[in-house]
């Protein structure tokens, strides 16, 4: 079973994590913590845009910090090669609800024939 921890209260939403009950952390909070001991300025600038988007709530108006990821109700959160799942509740809950969080391979490259 699944459950949201609280993670971060603003103005617009309240930022929460996935938890499978039982557990101590969720799947983002495992990475954030890796995330935090291997690179914490990269950390920092995350936490900083998570509390932005509990202020300001879901604007993607800056696809390369945040997008919508094609033909799903879920978004990407950008910084450097972390990216963060998440996906929000459009009722009157006001909650944004972060997933999973992975590291990127960095830039694709097209192969040319």
């Amino acid at each position: 079973m699944l459950e949201l921890v609280e993670l971060v209260s603003g103005e617009a939403f309240a930022v929460c994590a996935l938890r499978r009950s039982g557990h101590e952390a969720s799947f983002v909070l495992k990475h954030l913590a890796a995330m935090r001991e291997q690179d914490r300025d990269q950390w920092a600038k995350l936490v900083q845009r998570v509390q932005s988007l509990a202020d300001r709530g879901p604007l993607v108006a800056n696809e390369q910090k945040s997008r919508c990821l094609r033909g799903t109700d879920l978004f990407e959160l950008k910084e450097g090669t972390t990216r963060i799942i998440w996906f929000y509740d459009r009722t009157q809950r006001r909650r944004i609800v972060l997933t999973h969080g992975s590291r990127s391979a960095g830039r694709r490259r097209r192969l040319r024939r």
